[in-house]
């Protein structure tokens, strides 16, 4: 999905709209949240929206799959039952394989694994790392990511006729090449992550692409948004 360019400036664009320089969401408390505890079969059902337009872009099931000593496994599937996303986790919330964008789709292998969450979660809490990003979609490249991310406040956060108390969480990712033909992606996230839930109440996702071009100047494109609100949780009988 193609959306609107505008110029920018210089050979190249650092990490921009990184976690922590916007003003941070909630309210600040010392609360720490552990890793949780996943069980094969504990299942969280999603409303998908468009977000430019607020149009439907489908229901998805996130679903453990497995769970070992060393880690779990979460499915992403849309209403069809067909595979979106098959994310590697370890104990420690370490992403060690998945899919990276919703536009390509970008898929990989971690090297090292991905801190997708620094467990224990407390506000004020921030992390950068640079992995290697070794694809196996036919894009077929070896990305150098870089990301940081930040918790900030407590919110409570409405869906249906249940509230929830969740944990502000803001990433922003420099995914690299997005293709031999397209230059970088950028990828944004604000997570309202639920410890009762074990998994986020909402997501809003954001992506721009940046294309060199002559004379030092780039475009930046804007690229999907999306917003995930939970429409069920069941956990494992």
């Amino acid at each position: 999905m193609k959306r609107r360019t505008f110029l920018a400036f210089g050979g190249s664009l650092a990490l921009i709209g990184c976690a922590g320089r916007s003003v941070p969401r909630g309210v600040y408390e010392p609360t720490e949240v552990e890793a949780p505890a996943y069980r094969a079969g504990d299942r969280w059902t999603y409303r998908r929206t468009d977000g430019y337009n607020g149009l439907p872009r489908g229901i998805l099931t996130r679903r453990v799959s497995a769970v070992t000593e060393g880690g779990y496994v979460i499915e992403l599937r849309d209403e069809e039952g067909r595979l979106i996303d098959e994310a590697r986790f370890t104990r420690e919330g370490l992403q060690q394989a998945g899919t990276f964008s919703e536009d390509g789709p970008m898929i990989g292998r971690c090297e090292p694994a991905y801190r997708k969450y620094d467990f224990p979660l407390a506000s004020g809490k921030r992390w950068q790392q640079a992995f290697y990003l070794h694809r196996s979609d036919p894009g077929g490249l070896r990305n150098y990511v870089s990301m940081s991310a930040a918790v900030e406040g407590w919110e409570e956060v409405t869906v249906g006729e249940r509230s929830y108390r969740a944990l502000v969480i803001r990433r922003a990712l420099n995914l690299g090449q997005k293709s031999f033909w397209e230059s970088t992606l950028y990828r944004y996230e604000t997570e309202w992550y639920a410890p009762a839930l074990r998994s986020f109440v909402r997501l809003e996702t954001r992506e721009e692409f940046y294309r060199q071009r002559q004379r030092g100047l780039g475009a930046l494109e804007n690229g999907d948004r999306f917003i995930y609100e939970l429409l069920s949780f069941e956990p494992a009988g």
